[in-house]
């Protein structure tokens, strides 16, 4: 299982015609369970939304689950010190769970049979806001 802890700050950055593009606002390095780089995390926002966009290597193929969880640590080779699920709202796990999911809750990532994977996927944009569903504290977030 690959993990990471984030960390960065970043801003908006007006585009040609004046609407915001996207910037990134924090990004880490993906490692496995041996502490090797196997990608990078890369967190954004702009005005339409924020998003995770994901590059790694080196995984089995197939789906593999996602999560950020509420520790800014990652200690190899079990990741315990990244703690749970990020979860301030106190709700259920799963995406799709009825009683809504772990604010730290992700879409699988799906490995190709080369073991890559590159995406982008949506997220709730007070993720990398300032209020309490924020990932972005002082003791950041994996």
């Amino acid at each position: 299982m690959a993990l990471f802890a984030l960390g960065g700050c970043g801003g908006r950055t007006p585009g040609p015609d004046g609407q915001s593009l996207e910037k990134p606002v924090a990004t880490a390095e993906m490692i496995d369970a041996g502490g090797a780089r196997i990608g990078v995390a890369t967190f954004a926002s702009a005005d339409t939304g924020a998003t995770l966009g994901l590059s790694v290597s080196g995984l089995p193929a197939g789906a593999h689950g996602l999560h950020v969880h509420e520790a800014g640590s990652c200690a190899t080779p079990d990741f315990k010190s990244a703690g749970d699920h990020f979860n301030p709202g106190s709700k259920s796990h799963g995406l799709e769970n009825p009683a809504g999911p772990h604010a730290g809750d992700l879409p699988n990532l799906r490995v190709e049979s080369d073991g890559s994977a590159d995406t982008s996927l949506a997220l709730d944009p007070a993720l990398l806001g300032t209020g309490p569903r924020s990932i972005l504290g002082s003791q950041g977030t994996a």
